[in-house]
């Protein structure tokens, strides 16, 4: 793409215009030079608000054996995480624990069949393949849309996900 930035120059100034080792050297007049850099400008402007990603969060609260947990959780395109019919909600344990009454991440391994945990191997952008243990909320809530749903698998992981945000929730729930 690079190679053609000569050649278009030289179509919008004929006048002397010198193209050497790929460097266009031209005499160009201060208006044309000022509407040439506010129109490239606008443009780059433009195209980066176009495909800016915003961070959207949710405030979610989770139900579970009578007790209520409410956090921030970030909306997450690329969460694919599933249990084979749901999309699964990543929670962070420090967050979580609380609601199930554990202090150990090791715990919810010695509950794996009283609690019916299913164990999901997982793999992030920036990490290798980790696992999250999945349980079955009794019920979510998102606070902005005011969807509410039913048996949700959660993904426990025993690592932070973000400092603004401590789960990560995908399209199915939004």
């Amino acid at each position: 793409l690079s190679c053609i930035y000569p050649y278009i120059a030289v179509l919008f100034i004929k006048n002397g215009a010198v193209i050497k080792n790929g460097i266009v050297y031209a005499e160009i007049p201060f208006g044309l030079f000022a509407v040439i850099f506010i129109c490239a400008y606008s443009v780059i402007l433009l195209f980066t608000k176009l495909i800016k990603i915003k961070k959207k969060t949710y405030c979610i609260s989770f139900f579970h054996n009578g007790s209520s947990l409410g956090t921030t959780a970030l909306y997450d395109s690329g969460n694919l995480l599933s249990d084979g019919r749901k999309s699964v909600i990543v929670v962070e344990w420090n967050v979580i624990k609380q609601l199930l009454g554990m202090e150990n991440y090791e715990e919810l391994y010695t509950h794996i069949d009283s609690m019916q945990l299913k164990i999901l191997p997982f793999r992030a952008l920036d990490k290798d393949v980790g696992t999250a243990v999945v349980f079955y909320a009794d019920k979510i809530h998102i606070k902005e849309n005011g969807n509410t749903f039913y048996k949700v698998p959660v993904g426990i992981i025993n690592n932070s996900i973000s400092s603004g945000y401590h789960a990560l929730i995908g399209k199915e729930y939004i």
